[in-house]
Order: C-alpha cells, then sequence, then structure tokens
C-alpha cells in the first residue's frame, strides 16, 4: 500500500490581497510558496482563487471552505486563521471562531492529523479494542495540536473526536489517500 502525496493549492496574490496582507510576510510566503494541503476527506476545500469578503464590518481573506461550506479566513490585521460561522445558509457570519495563531500552524496541524492515517478498517469499529485504540489516536493528536498551536484546540478537536467515533474508515478514504485499492495491510500498524 502506498499513500499518495497530499496535493497542495498555491496562488498568485491579487494586487488587493497583496495589499491586505501586506504586513503580513509569512501569510504571503506560505501561501505563494508552499500553499495549502487539499485534504478535502477533511473537510478543507481550498478555493481556487483567493477572495476578499467583509465580516463583522472587517475584510478577511477567503482560503477555503470547510465541510458544512462555512468560510476558512486568514485576518490580515494578524495572520490567523479563522472560521467564520453563522446561521445555516444565511451566508451572514456573525462570529468567528479561531482555528490557529497562524497559516503555517494551521498547515502543520493539518499534517499532523494526516500524519497517522490510514486510521483503521470499518470492520476495526466494532472490534473489542477499537475504543481504546481509538481513544488513544484521540489522545496523540489532541496532544500534538496543542503542542503545535495551544490556541488552537476550539476548532480542530472536533477531528480527533469524530476519528474516535469511527468517522475516518480506510475505506471511505481510500479514494483520497490510497494507490493500492486492495487496502492489504491498512490499520495494521
Amino acid at each position: 500500500m502506498k499513500v499518495r502525496p497530499i496535493p497542495l493549492t498555491t496562488w498568485e496574490l491579487s494586487k488587493a490581497v497583496a495589499q491586505l496582507l501586506q504586513d503580513q510576510s509569512d501569510t504571503r510566503y506560505v501561501l505563494t510558496t508552499h500553499g495549502m494541503p487539499s485534504y478535502t476527506f477533511t473537510g478543507f476545500h481550498p478555493v481556487p482563487d483567493l477572495q476578499i469578503v467583509t465580516i463583522l464590518d472587517q475584510a478577511y481573506v477567503v482560503i477555503g471552505h470547510e465541510s458544512l461550506d462555512l468560510p476558512i479566513v486568514l485576518d490580515p490585521r494578524d495572520g490567523r486563521v479563522l472560521l467564520a460561522v453563522g446561521p445555516a445558509h444565511s451566508g451572514a457570519f456573525t462570529q468567528l471562531s479561531l482555528y490557529n495563531s497562524s497559516l503555517r500552524q494551521y498547515r502543520a496541524c493539518a499534517e499532523a492529523f494526516v500524519a497517522r492515517l490510514p486510521y483503521y478498517r470499518a470492520a476495526q469499529i466494532q472490534e473489542d479494542n477499537f475504543d481504546a485504540a481509538a481513544g488513544q489516536l484521540r489522545d496523540d493528536l489532541l496532544a500534538d495540536i496543542v503542542r503545535i498551536d495551544a490556541a488552537a484546540q476550539c476548532v480542530w478537536s472536533d477531528l480527533p473526536w469524530q476519528i474516535e467515533m469511527g468517522d475516518y474508515p480506510n475505506e471511505a478514504l481510500n479514494k483520497y489517500l490510497i494507490e493500492d485499492e486492495t487496502l492489504d495491510g491498512c490499520g495494521d500498524q
């Protein structure tokens, strides 16, 4: 089994975005050089082109959307990565939740999440030791997230709980990650 490389999305900065991020040199560098991982299966969907949006009377740069189609934005004032939330399907965002203190830390948390793949086979969810193993995986991932960016545990903490509940069996991730369709050896780590 070989794990496919995760594709990256990089952008050329428009004048408007570059001007908005003029005080965020590291953020501009990450966007244009390192890019954002296209972890579609985790709920991060990068936008094809960076967009500027106004939320609560402040301009932000939209870098992607999460699984509920909520925008993931960069705060040009301090480089934080935020999740815009509001009433379902209203398009009116009334709150911003912290993903990470910086784009670099967002990438590191996403990479910590993916580094543990593949997690388990669907059949293993029914095994007696699944709860303990999934709980340990959750605890380890949460510890890594706190180590990378202690402020980030709010939004990121949902993913380890979803893993523990059995939301990420290898079979569901196979179309994104695994080149060998047989799944031989997956989860036997």
